[in-house]
């Protein structure tokens, strides 16, 4: 009498006419039909078409009986692979979190948009430095600028036997000026995470606290971003310059070009690259999660 099921149905489920509209009528109006989600094609292995979520729950409080509230979530999807969708686990979260703004359980709504918040701050600061049990130690940002700059400085050798105007001054050139723009990045990076810190203490915890953390986190969410570019932008530099050496340079005939340790140092520059924008890519990711709730519900 109090139990709960869900049902995987057509998506013409509510809105066929006939028989079905007159059985979806008889449904709806024992007042069992809590909940019904639209979601996009290519959900399941063995289907393709989309199709609803139905939730019945014979427990539903009265105030409830007589409403179904309908989400049309055919826009929130991952992509797992060319042909399955599916959804993340903070993408359920966030239909939940709607479900509960439904019920009236606005605290639990707050308390996922602290946590999205809290972890945009986490992985900033983890993107600077990493703690251990004994200390403190640089991040993958600092970590990656520090691999870029040992890849170079394996090549000085060599390119300063080449003339100025050789076919590998402009790439060096340019990668030597992202470099410079890269570290200034990264420290006024550094600088913002502090302050954002700081000021996340000192906002209230109601609503209107969260959505202006939300406001103050979105340029740290899109410095994330151009972080992300720059870091790509980066090995591109080092690698074409690399193979400017080698093609243009004769670089491997050169008794000061040393094959097997630029070969090892460009890999390890390749690991921190990706270290480094995952890191990067989780302040934003969390962002737009905290942004995707307070946007739609700013008065929660």
């Amino acid at each position: 009498k109090r139990g709960r099921a869900g049902f995987v149905m057509s998506s013409q489920a509510s809105s066929a006419g006939g028989g079905e509209a007159a059985l979806r009528q008889k449904l709806v109006e024992t007042g069992d039909v809590d909940l019904m989600i639209a979601i996009r094609s290519n959900f399941f292995y063995t289907r393709t078409v989309p199709c609803e979520l139905w939730f019945l729950n014979r427990a539903k409080p009265a105030e409830y009986r007589d409403k179904v509230l309908m989400l049309d979530a055919r826009n929130i999807y991952r992509k797992v692979t060319r042909k399955i969708y599916d959804f993340s686990p903070e993408q359920q979260q966030n239909l939940l979190a709607i479900v509960w703004l439904y019920r009236g359980e606005t605290e639990r709504f707050l308390e996922l948009v602290s946590d999205y918040l809290a972890q945009v701050l986490e992985a900033a600061e983890a993107c600077c430095e990493q703690e251990t049990e004994d200390e403190l130690l640089p991040g993958p940002l600092p970590g990656y600028l520090d691999a870029v700059a040992e890849l170079v400085e394996l090549l000085r050798p060599f390119l300063d036997r080449l003339d100025l105007d050789g076919p590998h001054a402009d790439t060096l050139a340019e990668l030597d000026q992202a470099m410079d723009t890269f570290a200034d990045d990264v420290e006024d990076f550094e600088d913002s995470v502090a302050d954002a810190t700081a000021k996340a203490g000192r906002l209230p915890e109601p609503s209107d606290g969260l959505s202006t953390l939300t406001e103050q986190l979105a340029p740290l969410a899109e410095t994330s971003r151009d972080l992300v570019k720059q870091s790509d932008l980066l090995y591109k530099l080092a690698t074409r310059l690399i193979d400017t050496c080698e093609k243009d340079g004769n670089a491997k005939d050169s008794d000061v070009w040393n094959s097997r340790d630029i070969t090892r140092a460009r890999k390890a520059a390749d690991a921190a690259r990706q270290e480094a924008v995952e890191q990067l890519k989780q302040v934003r990711y969390f962002w737009r999660q905290a942004h995707w709730l307070v946007e739609r519900f700013p008065d929660a």
